[in-house]
């Protein structure tokens, strides 16, 4: 990912977090664009943690972007709960309790199955399934 991308990522979190209500808004294209990137493009410089059975449903996965070289900026860490029914991204910063969602999608949205194909494409890259 470039150092603009996680740039516009972290801002584009820290402008979410400053939202003062419980409904934030989920599934923006602009969140959804930059969190490809974030799994996507970086191969060499990260942490991506399997939970095993998520909280939430189905499995759990915690990514850490730029762990190898450093400490991950708290607006880069996110868990990402999925299962071929669903899939919900949200901060890995939650000390255990509920967080909401950057994106939740469930099977027949628009933009769940390039996402969930992606991301088990990811994963069968990182842990050889």
């Amino acid at each position: 990912m470039k150092n603009e991308d996680k740039d516009a990522l972290i801002q584009y979190v820290d402008q979410w977090n400053a939202i003062n209500d419980i409904a934030k808004p989920q599934n923006e294209k602009t969140f959804i664009d930059l969190f490809y990137k974030l799994f996507l493009e970086d191969y060499d410089d990260r942490e991506v943690e399997f939970n095993g059975q998520g909280s939430y449903f189905g499995y759990q996965v915690t990514l850490y972007p730029d762990s190898m070289y450093g400490k991950t900026h708290r607006n880069l860490k996110f868990e990402v709960a999925y299962n071929k029914e669903n899939i919900s991204v949200y901060s890995a910063n939650h000390n255990g309790f509920w967080y909401p969602e950057f994106i939740r999608l469930k099977k027949g949205d628009p933009e769940f199955d390039a996402l969930i194909l992606a991301w088990m494409n990811f994963l069968t890259c990182v842990f050889g399934l």
